[in-house]
């Protein structure tokens, strides 16, 4: 995702996307901790 395609997300949609990377994160922390 390109940062100019930022401005036109909604409050709702950048908090969706924070979820969603951190979620993500935590799956790969995750992962890394089995190794």
């Amino acid at each position: 995702m390109r940062p100019q395609d930022w401005d036109g997300l909604t409050i709702e949609q950048e908090d969706h996307l924070l979820d969603w990377v951190e979620h993500y994160i935590a799956k790969i922390e995750e992962a890394r901790a089995k190794r």
